[in-house]
């Protein structure tokens, strides 16, 4: 059951990036090929959610019985906190790279401020990975 429990999410989520990938090549909509992701983000996030809450309610978890709620709790804002980050750095990153590229094509002077300014997007994803690890001491 544990190893479903680590497999499943993981091959799900292959699984859907490879479909997306199939729809978009044989003419899918851009729009419902995101909707499908994110629908395969929410099922994959609600099974990291049920599956331990399942195995801990059986009691036959040895991983169930060492955890309580409140490292429970810690181990989603770990998670939160590495996932926002991430996802807060990929619009910062998506918005400043073509204006980045737009400068530096108009005035090649421009390259280094441009960078500074990728860098810092950046930056938020490496600072959430080290809050997580942080967190994730505390487990």
């Amino acid at each position: 059951m544990e190893v479903f429990i680590a497999i499943f999410p993981a091959l799900f989520l292959v699984l859907s990036v490879f479909a997306c990938l199939i729809a978009v090549k044989y003419g899918g909509k851009p729009k419902y090929v995101i909707l499908k992701q994110v629908c395969s983000f929410a099922v994959v996030s609600l099974s990291y959610l049920i599956f331990p809450i399942m195995a801990f309610a059986q009691g036959n978890s040895s991983a169930g019985a060492e955890f309580g709620v409140g490292k429970g709790l810690v181990a989603i804002g770990s998670a939160l906190a590495i996932g926002l980050c991430c996802l807060g750095s990929g619009i910062a990153v998506a918005s400043s790279v073509p204006a980045a590229i737009g400068a530096t094509s108009e005035d090649p002077k421009m390259f280094a401020k441009s960078l500074i300014f990728v860098a810092l997007g950046e930056a938020i994803a490496l600072y959430g990975i080290v809050i997580s690890f942080v967190l994730a001491g505390k487990i």
